[in-house]
């Protein structure tokens, strides 16, 4: 089923094409006596007839393109549902693991730690899997490359696969 926004398009195309068929001749008689005026020695004043059925053609065929594309996407995001909600249930887990994560820096080491060695200020994006991706690789490379001293187990539940 098309989308709202391609029904309306699909509604102003077939307005546009209605004008057009009941209206051509009149439009191309009052077009012609307009234009005529200006037109220079030597130059001739196209058929607007067939410019308008050239109009027509060009509006359905945009139309069709248009429904087809809108079906195609359509049927991606069908065939998508099950990968998406995978992805989503994945990200909420992955953000619990990094509060929980910024939580045990908080309680192990203090605001600075979380702050600004890990960078988790407490703005989880795991409503985003792009923006959680994005912030968790930030929050791997700081502990990669920064030599923070910490005591065995002092970071509680929180696990990080180093390599991953």
């Amino acid at each position: 089923m098309p989308s709202s926004a391609v029904i309306r398009r699909q509604k102003a195309a077939q307005v546009l094409r209605s004008a057009i068929q009941t209206h051509q001749e009149v439009a191309a008689d009052s077009l012609t006596e307009v234009l005529t005026p200006f037109l220079e020695e030597g130059e001739t004043l196209t058929d607007l007839e067939t410019f308008q059925t050239l109009l027509l053609r060009l509006v359905t065929r945009h139309e069709e393109e248009m429904v087809n594309a809108d079906e195609a996407y359509d049927t991606e995001v069908k065939e998508d549902r099950e990968p998406r909600r995978r992805r989503d249930r994945l990200a909420r887990d992955l953000g619990q693991q990094l509060r929980q994560c910024r939580q045990d820096a908080l309680g192990a080491f203090g605001t600075n730690a979380a702050t600004d060695f890990l960078k988790l200020d407490g703005r989880i994006f795991d409503r985003d899997a792009e923006s959680l991706l994005r912030q968790v690789r930030q929050v791997v490379s700081n502990l990669r490359n920064t030599a923070l001293a910490s005591p065995a187990g002092v970071m509680g539940s929180s696990s990080f696969d180093r390599e991953g």
